[in-house]
């Protein structure tokens, strides 16, 4: 295999990495916020 297609292909898997990472806690946050709406509206 090429080395330089390896690190290229080695980059790519952690700029994808990053990226699910980044999606995820966003997700997450989203999902969290969302979560505490709903408490707020329910408990009033």
């Amino acid at each position: 295999m090429n080395s330089e297609l390896f690190s290229y292909s080695l980059k790519t898997l952690q700029v994808l990495n990053v990226v699910a990472d980044l999606v995820l806690s966003v997700a997450l946050f989203g999902f969290g916020y969302g979560l505490l709406n709903l408490l707020e509206w329910w408990l009033a």
